[in-house]
């Protein structure tokens, strides 16, 4: 087979892979200058298997599995043809719903889970939902798993911008607010890590009832919940932080 497109060739045996139930990544890429010589893509499972015995089980473990193909110029010409194309596997194939390049979550999934919670449905959730609008399980793309995983990380970027978002709120208003005080602390890599503001009604209510508040501790009671987020259950406020007084 001759084509003039390298990765035309490539996506043919991506697609192999993954109705065959294997996945495959890029070995060996030789260029001169702008132009590819030769290309190997290999089965994922090759390179040499780890002898430690305390490495955890997993259905992705190398095995030195020599299956792959070689995609290499044909010389005087503008075209690519297959050179070598090694089929057999030493491991047993997978379903096609545990390889890796079926899981990874597409645009519209990622737009589903984010505007899923906005409306307070967890990933866990967003991914029962999906399956049951998909009519199974086998038609959507990724885990259960890789659901909690892109929530997480999009949590954890939303909440550097939120720190962010707070501070410049809290800077514009004091600008416009002269009563207004507000600090706030960052730690050694510049996440905010404390913060404090007191506008004039809570400079006046402290004026007034400072020296009956000054020696409560206000203390709330949090759980959490099975989505690592911190529930409050009750709050309290104490003279003294004794166990008797928690009790």
């Amino acid at each position: 087979m001759r084509f003039k497109d390298v990765n035309e060739r490539v996506g043919f045996y991506k697609r192999y892979a993954e109705k065959v139930g294997f996945d495959v990544r890029l070995n060996t890429l030789r260029k001169v200058g702008d132009i590819i010589k030769h290309r190997f893509w290999v089965c994922n499972r090759m390179g040499k298997p780890k002898l430690n015995p305390t490495e955890r089980n997993t259905i992705y473990r190398v095995t030195y599995c020599k299956a792959k193909i070689i995609v290499k110029r044909v010389k005087g010409t503008c075209e690519y043809k297959f050179d070598k194309f090694q089929e057999n596997h030493n491991h047993e194939l997978q379903d096609t719903f545990h390889l890796k390049s079926i899981r990874t979550l597409s645009y519209s999934n990622k737009e589903f889970i984010v505007r899923a919670s906005t409306t307070k449905i967890g990933a866990t959730k967003s991914y029962k939902l999906k399956s049951t609008l998909k009519d199974g399980f086998q038609y959507v793309r990724g885990k259960a798993v890789d659901y909690r995983n892109f929530k997480r990380d999009i949590g954890s970027i939303i909440g550097f911008k939120d720190s962010q978002l707070i501070v410049n709120k809290m800077t514009d208003r004091k600008k416009k607010i002269s009563e207004l005080f507000v600090f706030y602390r960052c730690d050694e890599n510049n996440v905010l890590n404390a913060m404090f503001w007191a506008d004039e009604i809570d400079k006046a209510y402290y004026s007034e009832l400072g020296d009956v508040m000054y020696a409560l501790v206000f203390v709330p009671f949090t759980v959490i919940d099975h989505y690592k987020s911190f529930i409050t259950v009750g709050v309290g406020l104490l003279s003294m932080e004794y166990a008797d007084s928690y009790k």
